[in-house]
């Protein structure tokens, strides 16, 4: 019944599918989607925290190698998020550069966003002391890829299992659905 519904609607199907995926498309360029979408991104269950982790990976390499090329704080600020397109980390940033110009300190500019971990509050507080930012952006870039490295794999072991448990329902369900037919022959001809 499912193959003949297919196949009678296939092109309604067809339609309905290609109008999600353009309606996707003029949808992503709206303002209010890309807010949505990094909120949304967040909450997710496991990889939520995934996710705000490799942003916060590409934030302190970028801080690093800003540092490093003696370009200010507030200036990287301001050039990493016009170039990390993700919505909580650069709304935040936005508000940490005003707050930076307007006379906080960094680690408490920081500490007004939950975004931001206490390990990289606790390194930004000693940065500031020790005047040694580039290195502690070094530091944070290096524990975060360690952490993401090491989560990443703990995902991808967990998919791998779900992967093959739903195929293997699947493959279940196709042969209880062949060979039921067979074994009811089976039993009305015996």
């Amino acid at each position: 019944s499912f193959s003949n519904l297919m196949t009678e609607n296939k092109w309604y199907i067809f339609l309905v599918i290609f109008g999600i995926l353009v309606g996707l498309k003029v949808v992503s360029k709206k303002n209010w989607f890309y807010r949505f979408t990094g909120i949304v991104l967040l909450k997710l269950p496991v990889l939520g925290v995934y996710i705000k982790r490799i942003y916060l990976i590409q934030f302190t390499q970028a801080m690093s190698l800003l540092t490093n090329a003696k370009i200010g704080i507030v200036n990287g600020i301001g050039l990493v998020s016009d170039m990390i397109r993700f919505y909580p980390l650069e709304s935040t940033l936005k508000i940490i550069e005003k707050d930076i110009i307007q006379g906080d300190k960094l680690s408490t500019a920081f500490a007004k966003h939950s975004f931001y971990d206490k390990k990289m509050l606790a390194l930004l507080k000693v940065a500031e002391e020790t005047n040694k930012t580039e290195y502690i952006f070094q530091k944070l870039y290096d524990q975060y890829s360690t952490e993401a490295k090491y989560q990443g794999q703990i995902i991808s072991n967990f998919l791998n299992f779900l992967l093959t448990l739903i195929v293997g329902i699947i493959v279940g369900i196709i042969l209880i659905a062949m060979y039921l037919p067979m074994f009811k022959l089976s039993s009305i001809i015996g």
